[in-house]
C-alpha cells in the first residue's frame, strides 16, 4: 500500500493538480495549488492528468478550502483518502462516482454545509469519523458492501434523521452515531453481531431500538439514557438491559 499524504514518488504539476505516478501507472492527487474556486465556488476533478488516469484523492488535499461549495469526482477514482475534503466548511454537494472502493477516514469530516450525499453501492469501506461533525447531514443509505460500521463515523451529524443499514453489516463502532440528537429511524440488520461502546449515546430521539439476536457484544453506555431496547429472550442484549438497569420489552 501506499503511505496517505506522500507516496514517495516525484511530484508532478498539471495545472492547479499536483499528483504522483503508481507503480501501476495512474495518477494520485496529492496537492492543489488554488485557494479561489470562483464565484461559483465549483472543482471538477479532471479524469486524467497529463495522460494519466486518476484513480486516488489523496490525503488532506483539499483540507480547509472554506469557499468549496460543490465537488464533482470522475469516475475512475477508487480512493478518497483521509481527510481530504475535511473541514470544507462550504461544501454542499459532493459527487461521487461509480466504482469509488473506499472513503478513508475524516474523509469529509467537518463539511458543516453538506445535507446530502449519496454514496455509491461500490463503496465496501468507509473509515473512521469519515463524517464526523457533517452537522446539515439528513439522511445516509449505507451500501450493501460495507460491513463495517467504523467509530464515530457519523458522529455529532446533529441533523441525521434516517439511515439505511443493509443486511451484511457485522459491526458498529464505538461514537458510531453518538450525538446524533434528531436520528429516530434505524433498524439494526440481523448479521449485526457488535455494538460498540457509546455508539448510540445522546441519540436523543431515538427512544426504541430494537437489538438483533446475533448481537453477541455491546459496550458501555451504548445507548442514550430515554431508550427502550427491544430484545430477544435469553438475548445478549436482554441480558445487557437487565445488567444496566436499562428499560427493555422482549419482542413478540
Amino acid at each position: 500500500g501506499y503511505p496517505d499524504g506522500t507516496y514517495g514518488y516525484k511530484r508532478f504539476q498539471s495545472g492547479a493538480f499536483e499528483y504522483e505516478i503508481r507503480d501501476d501507472g495512474t495518477a494520485v492527487i496529492v496537492g492543489y495549488l488554488e485557494e479561489d474556486f470562483g464565484e461559483d465556488g465549483v472543482l471538477e476533478i479532471p479524469a486524467e492528468l497529463d495522460g494519466y488516469r486518476v484513480t486516488r484523492i489523496g490525503a488532506d488535499v483539499f483540507q480547509f478550502c472554506s469557499n468549496l461549495e460543490k465537488v464533482t469526482i470522475p469516475e475512475g477514482v477508487t480512493e478518497i483518502g483521509a481527510n481530504a475534503f475535511g473541514h470544507c466548511d462550504a461544501l454542499e454537494e459532493v459527487v461521487l462516482p461509480d466504482g469509488l472502493n473506499v472513503i478513508d477516514e475524516a474523509a469529509f469530516c467537518a463539511c458543516t454545509s453538506l445535507a446530502q450525499i449519496s454514496i455509491p453501492e461500490s463503496v465496501t469501506f468507509i473509515g473512521d469519523s469519515a463524517f464526523i461533525c457533517c452537522e446539515s447531514l439528513t439522511e445516509i443509505v449505507i451500501p450493501d458492501g460495507v460491513t463495517h460500521i467504523a467509530d464515530s463515523t457519523f458522529g455529532a451529524c446533529y441533523a441525521l434523521e434516517r439511515i439505511v443499514l443493509p443486511e451484511g453489516i457485522t459491526e458498529i463502532g464505538s461514537y458510531a452515531f453518538s450525538g446524533c440528537e434528531l436520528l429516530s429511524d434505524i433498524t439494526l440488520p440481523n448479521s449485526l453481531t457488535r455494538i460498540g461502546g457509546h455508539a448510540f449515546s445522546e441519540c436523543r430521539s431515538l427512544t426504541e431500538i430494537a437489538i438483533p439476536d446475533g448481537v453477541m457484544e455491546i459496550g458501555e453506555e451504548a445507548f442514550c439514557w430515554n431508550a427502550e431496547l427491544i430484545v430477544g429472550e435469553g438475548s445478549c442484549a436482554k441480558q445487557y438491559a437487565q445488567e444496566n438497569e436499562i428499560p427493555y420489552s422482549c419482542a413478540q
